[in-house]
């Protein structure tokens, strides 16, 4: 991820790769324009043998500043679908446990017939 300004002249940011066995291959930022307040993606493909990687930044403005965070590798979509799922079972569970009393006291018909666990009741109690 990248913010501030990479594109000014003074600022550099390249990302070292060595793949094994081979020379360091040298990737530089491509250009894009950045908000000072956004953090931007750059995504680099690497090869598929990658041992190492190294980032290179300076930032050589004394006006125009230049951040970068540590690589990680992509989240896969699938793991932004837990907190949706955590959510909406949740949201059953709060339903039911609201609802769910009130809906057995009005059932429709004949009388429910419950066991309580109690010491200080015995038998079937009505609902």
């Amino acid at each position: 991820m990248l913010a501030g300004y990479p594109m000014v002249a003074s600022n550099r940011l390249t990302l070292e790769v060595r793949p094994t066995g081979r020379r360091c291959d040298l990737h530089s930022f491509p250009g894009r324009k950045i908000r000072e307040k956004t953090w931007q993606r750059w995504t680099v493909a690497l090869p598929a043998g990658a041992d190492a990687v190294r980032v290179h930044a300076v930032d050589g403005s004394a006006l125009f500043w230049l951040a970068f965070s540590e690589p990680f590798l992509p989240v896969l979509p699938s793991l932004f679908l837990w907190p949706m799922l955590q959510l909406a079972t949740t949201t059953c569970l709060a339903l039911t446990l609201i609802y769910g009393p009130g809906l057995l006291w009005f059932y429709p018909g004949r009388a429910l017939r419950v066991n309580l666990p109690s010491p200080f009741w015995r038998g079937r109690w009505r609902l």
